[in-house]
Order: structure tokens, then sequence, then C-alpha cells
């Protein structure tokens, strides 16, 4: 059954252009490389620009698992570290119309 997930991630306000940067190539990475990947998108919100979030639609859970594996998607982590204002805000989302 395909999933879908809202992710926010908050960035540390003098990060913030970065954290674009290395999101913006996971995000490619993501869609090029992940087989079960329906769409994988991160937009920045534009009154508060240190704020992220994620748009992900999957083909099913074993999807999002190996994705959660996929070098890239480790990668990104590393490059993330210290940039971030907390933990992400992750919320699985059901389309009701």
């Amino acid at each position: 059954m395909a999933q879908r997930m809202i992710v926010i991630l908050k960035a540390k306000k003098e990060e913030a252009s970065k954290v674009g940067e290395i999101l913006a190539e996971g995000a490619r990475l993501t869609r090029q490389n992940d087989v079960g990947c329906i769409d994988y998108t991160v937009v920045q919100d534009k009154a508060d620009p240190a704020t992220f979030i994620f748009i992900e639609h999957w083909k099913d859970q074993k999807s999002i698992e190996a994705h959660m594996k996929a070098p890239h998607f480790i990668d990104m982590n590393k490059k993330l570290r210290g940039k971030t204002a907390g933990a992400p805000t992750l919320y699985r989302v059901e389309a009701k119309v």
C-alpha cells in the first residue's frame, strides 16, 4: 500500500542556505535512485527560510525502509549534523479526498 509522509526540518538560521543545498542534492538523488519513490519534494517556507518541508510519496513501507538505508540518505544525514535545530518532525498522512 502506498505511503505518504510529511517531514518538517528546522535548520539553524545561519545554516539555512547550506541545509537547502544539502537537501536539494539529497532529493535529487532520492528521485533518481530509490526504487519505490513516487514523489520526493523538499520545499522551503517563505516566511521562515530555516524551515524545510519534505513531501514524500512511496510505493510501500519497504521502499521507505530501503530509502533510509541508501548511501545517499546516510550521507545527507551526515552532512546535516550540527546544522539543524533539533530532530525532524515526521507525519504519516493519508489522502482523504
